[in-house]
């Protein structure tokens, strides 16, 4: 572990009371390096940890979708697993994902944000399964989220805005602190 990468994101969380994107990127790559043998990532000990991490946003704000909606995030997630365990092929992980995709898309557009948001996160989880943290090599050293279209956000900062918001989509800056503490607090758990 790079004392120096969690020192940086420290500071960083205590000067802006959130980990921006670079210094997410830095705390990824700590995990390991991104590795690609095909059009897939390989199935290394760092993208399990990456998927974990993410798997772990899901977690916290579980209850905020669960027993709604019209569809049952869980399957894509234990479809994630699947993969993982190599019960199942990228092309069928990739199916149900842009299948699910369609759907919590069109339930975000149609007014129920959070529980759509919710279930992009757990696309982007699948996303992560499949190709890694395309983030990392998709976007520039310095850009920051609130610059990037929100399909290109991941799995972290999605869940960061509904962790942080109240009822009506306002974000609070006690809350988005108090979650990019405990997501830094489950890098250095895995790390």
């Amino acid at each position: 572990m790079n004392l120096q990468v969690i020192n940086q994101a420290r500071k960083s969380l205590e000067n802006l009371g959130i980990l921006e994107l670079p210094i997410r990127k830095s705390l990824w790559l700590e995990l390991g390096e991104v590795e690609k043998k095909s059009f897939y990532a390989t199935k290394t000990e760092a993208l399990k940890k990456r998927v974990s991490l993410a798997m772990e946003c899901i977690n916290l704000v579980r209850d905020t979708w669960n027993n709604r909606g019209s569809i049952n995030l869980e399957i894509l997630l234990k479809s994630v697993n699947d993969y993982l365990e190599d019960k199942i092929s990228a092309e069928e992980l990739m199916k149900i994902n842009n299948d699910y995709r369609q759907v919590v898309e069109e339930i975000a557009y149609n007014g129920e944000e959070v529980y759509g948001v919710v279930g992009l996160a757990c696309c982007y989880v699948a996303n992560i399964a499949l190709y890694d943290e395309l983030i990392i090599y998709n976007t520039d050293d310095e850009d920051l989220d609130e610059e990037l279209d929100s399909f290109t956000w991941d799995t972290s900062y999605l869940i960061s805005l509904i962790y942080s918001a109240d009822e009506n989509i306002v974000e609070s800056n006690k809350k988005r602190t108090e979650y990019w503490k405990w997501y830094l607090d489950e890098i250095e758990k895995i790390l």
